[in-house]
Order: structure tokens, then C-alpha cells, then sequence
């Protein structure tokens, strides 16, 4: 409970205003959260950053997996095509096609990666301005 220091009235904890006279209570200093919490093995931050580094690397190697396969699929259309006796424009508008939509997923997983990456390096940073 706050009491109010001019009617000394009792307010619900988190009041901001007396509920009687309207003053504005005194907030209390908010208790400061502990920065890590030790587990087992290691403290909650080092965990966090071990996943959010896992993740990271999954889309690193998704990006790599994603740019073979967009060329194995180039070279069996292409093969595909070449046995169809497609005509030479056919043949590189697909192939255009095809080498943006690999190119596109793969920067998408790259772009996902470098954030991650960056969001671990500020994160970082600014511990170690805080310690």
C-alpha cells in the first residue's frame, strides 16, 4: 500500500494519484532485475546467445544449400529445354528467372543471418559498457 503524504490515505501499490485528494503519490525506486541469472550452464545470456548463434548458422547454411540447388535446377531445365529444342530466348528468360529466384532466397537467408549477427554484436556491446 502507498500512503498518501497529504491525506495519508491508504492507495493500491502502483497508484499514481491519491484515489481521496488527488495528489500524486511518490513512486517508489523500482528494485533492479538481476542482469544474468546463473544456471547450470552458464548464465541466461550465454545460453540466449548460443541459440541466437545456432540460428545464425542455420541460416548461413540454408543460404549455401539454397544457392546449390538453385543451380543443379538451372542445369536440369536448361538439359530439359535443350531436349525440347526450346528456342534460344526460352532458354535464357528461364534461366534469368531462375538465377533471381536463387539469388533472392539466398540474399533473404544471408539478410537474416547478418541481423541476427549484428543484434548479437549490439547486444554485446552494450554489456560491455554496462560492466
Amino acid at each position: 500500500m502507498v500512503v498518501c503524504s497529504r491525506c495519508q490515505s491508504e492507495n493500491r501499490d502502483g497508484s499514481t494519484f491519491c484515489v481521496k485528494c488527488g495528489e500524486k503519490l511518490a513512486v517508489p525506486p523500482l528494485t533492479e532485475i538481476p542482469k544474468s541469472v546463473a544456471t547450470a550452464s552458464g548464465t541466461l545470456e550465454e545460453k540466449s546467445f548460443r541459440g541466437a548463434l545456432g540460428v545464425s548458422i542455420v541460416f548461413k547454411v540454408s543460404a549455401v544449400i539454397w544457392i546449390l540447388a538453385g543451380f543443379i535446377s538451372i542445369l536440369e531445365t536448361q538439359n530439359t529445354l535443350q531436349n525440347a529444342s526450346a528456342s534460344s530466348s526460352t532458354k535464357f528468360y528461364l534461366f534469368l528467372i531462375e538465377l533471381a529466384v536463387t539469388a533472392l532466397g539466398a540474399a533473404t537467408f544471408g539478410f537474416f543471418a547478418y541481423v541476427i549477427d549484428l543484434l548479437m554484436a549490439v547486444e554485446k556491446n552494450t554489456q560491455a559498457k554496462s560492466v
